[in-house]
Order: structure tokens, then C-alpha cells, then sequence
């Protein structure tokens, strides 16, 4: 497997706002040894099982998604997700089982962890 290169790039995908309506993190696993593929990656979307790493995707007003960053943790995910998705009034969506839906931390059950529920208790 070719080394995953972590981080954010939306700045270069995302170039016209307007095409996009939201985001969403997914966790993914690098299949290019399946495949046969020697020289780069061959990712795919893996919610259910046990993600390598987790992307963060624009979702095309037309249908289709586009990557638009590469995570180790869903944490770093979900923060930049959320902080792309600040910057241009999306909703963001976590698909990705075993993490918040809050802050992505890792989770055994449910969508959030104890703190963020602890959180929202003290909100209501």
C-alpha cells in the first residue's frame, strides 16, 4: 500500500461552491493489494467494517461524491468536515459506524459518545 498522504484539500476540488450541497466522512480502506494495483491506491468506502482511515467527501448537487481530504482518525475528519462544511452553510453527514456523529471520537455503539451525550443533556 502506497503511503496515504493525511490532511484537507478541499481549496483545490471545491472550486465552485455552487456545485456542492454538503459533505460527508465515510471511513475507507485501501484495496489496491485486491487488486493487483503496485504503484498507488485503490480506495473504497468501508462504514460497516474496520475503516483504514476516513475521508471526508463533497456531495455534487448532480449526484456523485469528490474527496476532499484523507484522515487517520475520524476525529480529524469530522473537525475538518466540519469546519469545510462551516465555511458554506452544508450539513454534514457521518456515515461511518464506531464514530461520533458529534466529534467523531471512537465509539462502541450507538451515534454518540458519553461526552457529547453528557453535552447535549446539558443543553436541553
Amino acid at each position: 500500500m502506497e503511503a496515504i498522504e493525511w490532511g484537507g484539500y478541499a481549496k483545490t476540488i471545491i472550486l465552485n461552491p455552487a456545485d456542492y450541497d454538503g459533505l460527508e466522512v465515510h471511513g475507507v480502506r485501501d484495496c489496491a493489494d485486491e487488486f493487483g494495483i503496485t504503484d498507488g491506491t485503490a480506495c473504497e468506502v468501508d462504514d460497516d467494517g474496520n475503516p483504514e482511515f476516513y475521508s471526508v467527501y463533497a456531495h455534487l448537487r448532480e449526484g456523485g461524491l469528490e474527496c476532499i481530504g484523507d484522515f487517520a482518525t475520524g476525529v480529524d475528519a469530522v473537525a475538518y468536515g466540519a469546519l469545510i462544511a462551516g465555511e458554506h452553510s452544508w450539513p454534514l453527514d457521518i456515515h461511518a459506524k464506531g464514530i461520533c456523529t458529534d466529534c467523531g471520537e471512537s465509539i462502541e455503539g450507538g451515534s454518540q459518545c458519553a461526552g457529547c451525550r453528557s453535552a447535549e443533556g446539558v443543553r436541553s
